[in-house]
């Protein structure tokens, strides 16, 4: 199990939750090709709705390096207007990237009009609504806070309660105020609440829990999937189906995503390898970014050489992935190499900061 490193240290297990859930969702963007025909119950098709736990993963991280450890008001505020450097920036320069592949042959004045509410929604292009979302949960941070701190579980309580009884409600109220795009956005928010307050309650019980998750990471990822699969192929009893789909997807998440982190911190990775993994970590963010192009040009390129019949090939899927993901994280480096670019990759490569001594992980 690994040491709990103080505040000013950086912890291994949440860049190894970072990696795992990036290449969840690189490999998520390349399966969307077999959505429209790909049965339900073939390999890829479960592969796919297995894999989704990268986003839960993602604000799980968010919620225990953000709403659980907590800042003073003054502090917070520093602290937003510090991501918002780092996140929104870049979140902008890449919205207009995929804005501009979008609209080709559309009405610019059109894609204007709608650009502010694209930006808040993060509908530019299918993945950046998580910026938008996580950036909201960061502000939520101050408000409940104090709740984290004394009553982490009744937090978890309540937020899977959201989830699983509120979301459509909660929809439906926020799409009339404002309309579908922020429908949309409202209920990402409403879904993934409970992921960031699970992963606040690990950071503020995390003592007491890593012993047990380091125990029992293969029961609860194996638990998990087992739910998710029986979702999946709708093995689910039919009087009760609409219930108990709301309450078997999140418990399936959750007992991955906890999985997961007892895996993480399972791990003992040495000095050197913490080094690397934190380097991986920090550019899981540009990744994020920049990896739906990729997919973008894999597919264009299978079908302008005629070679699509290739997708029918696992070997092909699994390369592909393999693809787009060192593509992404080459492309990723390159960018954060330079003052001048890593601003694109949210990177910080270019701040003058001591080199670490042996063995030191840097807190980010």
């Amino acid at each position: 199990m690994q040491s709990h490193s103080p505040h000013n240290r950086r912890i291994p297990g949440y860049d190894i939750l970072r990696i795992i859930a990036i290449l969840a969702v690189v490999s998520i963007h390349v399966l969307m090709r077999y959505r429209d025909s790909a049965a339900a119950t073939d390999p890829v098709s479960i592969a796919d709705s297995l894999l989704h736990f990268a986003v839960p993963v993602f604000f799980f991280v968010t919620g225990a390096l953000v709403w659980g450890t907590g800042r003073g008001t003054d502090g917070y505020l520093r602290f937003l207007g510090k991501r918002a450097r780092v996140i929104l920036i870049p979140y902008c320069a890449w919205s207009a990237v995929y804005l501009t592949i979008s609209a080709q042959g559309s009405d610019w004045t059109h894609v204007l009009v709608r650009l502010p509410i694209l930006l808040l929604t993060g509908k530019a292009w299918y993945h950046l609504y998580f910026i938008p979302t996580l950036f909201l949960f960061y502000a939520l941070g101050p408000i409940l806070y104090p709740l984290v701190r004394r009553r982490p579980e009744v937090l978890v309580v309540l937020a899977y309660a959201v989830r699983i009884f509120c979301v459509s409600a909660g929809t439906k109220l926020v799409g009339a105020l404002g309309g579908p795009l922020v429908a949309t956005l409202a209920t990402v928010v409403l879904t993934h609440l409970s992921d960031v307050s699970l992963g606040a309650w690990f950071a503020v019980r995390r003592d007491t829990v890593i012993p047990w998750l380091t125990r029992l990471w293969p029961l609860l990822i194996s638990s998990g999937m087992a739910l998710l699969a029986v979702r999946q192929l709708s093995l689910l009893p039919g009087t009760w189906y609409s219930l108990v789909l709301r309450l078997v997807v999140p418990l399936g998440m959750a007992l991955v995503t906890l999985g997961l982190a007892g895996l993480a911190f399972w791990i003992h990775p040495t000095a050197q390898i913490r080094h690397r993994l934190a380097r991986l970590g920090e550019l899981t963010f540009g990744v994020y970014l920049m990896h739906p192009l990729f997919v973008l040009a894999l597919n264009a390129s299978t079908a302008a050489l005629g070679i699509e019949h290739l997708w029918s090939n696992g070997w092909f899927t699994v390369a592909s992935i393999a693809c787009v993901t060192l593509a992404s994280f080459s492309v990723s480096l390159v960018l954060d190499l330079s003052p001048r670019t890593s601003w694109l990759v949210g990177g910080r490569r270019h701040r003058q900061t001591p080199a670490p001594a042996p063995g030191q992980v840097v807190s980010r």
